[in-house]
């Protein structure tokens, strides 16, 4: 049965609400500027590693990865860039957001009862091999792609224990596995197989064994354009502190 035009079957620009979904006036500049936030957003992580994780359907497998970073400071700890992190649903898919406390307060702590989690970050080769999804190369099989091992404080007191035993993470080649779902999304069981020099993985992988510049990686905003994300305040996870610059002091401190 067709649709008759201007009849009681005629399409309507209002929901079911009896609400118009056409926006103008403010709410139409709003959702404007919200929209184009997402997309430079998207624009600004294009080219970035991907994050190295064990999917839950893959619990109970081996994975090979291989540290690029990690080394000891003069007192014997791990020394990587650390931040505190929160993870969104916004723009139609998780995502990891850096907490802005320490410079301002966060929109994302104020508008829930979620807490950001400390981090670690480091560098990995994630040598198991996988199937491209998209673009020009989707169905490809690539390997042996670098990739960041970003850590929360439960794995990074593992990392630093196999460290002090190894005289740090760098060149040491892991098998790791993810024992169920509520384990680290990097894994809980982590067993070193060898250990390298940097510049034999050079010669391996060229320039897949460089360590990944964190300033560059970890895209950083602040709480404006938080907002203008469309962060809703639906953080997932309640590791790490308050949302403060106190706590985030105190977390770093913790850490070493």
């Amino acid at each position: 049965m067709g649709v008759t035009i201007g009849g009681a079957d005629a399409p309507s620009n209002k929901g079911q609400s009896g609400m118009s979904f056409m926006k103008t006036g403010a709410a139409a500049k709003a959702l404007l500027q919200e929209e184009t936030a997402k997309a430079e957003a998207a624009a600004a992580e294009r080219g970035k590693l991907w994050r190295f994780r064990i999917p839950e359907s893959d619990c109970g497998k081996d994975f090979m990865i291989t540290f690029l970073d990690g080394h000891l400071d003069s007192d014997g700890m791990l020394d990587p860039p650390m931040w505190m992190e929160h993870t969104v649903y916004v723009g139609g898919r998780w995502q990891n957001l850096p907490c802005t406390a320490h410079e301002e307060p966060c929109p994302i702590c104020a508008n829930s009862d979620s807490k950001p989690a400390l981090v670690a970050g480091f560098t990995v080769i994630d040598h198991t091999p996988y199937k491209i999804q998209k673009g020009p190369n989707a169905g490809n099989i690539a390997k042996d792609k670098r990739k960041l091992f970003v850590a929360k404080k439960q794995t990074f007191a593992i990392l630093q224990k196999i460290a002090s035993k190894q005289g740090g993470l760098v060149g040491c080649t892991f098998e790791v596995s993810r024992q169920n779902d509520k384990a680290p999304s990097v894994g809980d069981l982590f067993q070193v197989t060898e250990k390298q020099k940097l510049s034999q993985l050079a010669a391996q992988y060229g320039e897949e064994a460089t360590p990944a510049d964190f300033s560059e990686e970890i895209t950083y905003y602040n709480a404006a354009q938080l907002l203008s994300l469309g962060i809703k305040g639906t953080a997932m996870g309640k590791i790490g502190g308050t949302g403060n610059s106190k706590d985030l002091d105190a977390e770093l401190g913790m850490a070493g």
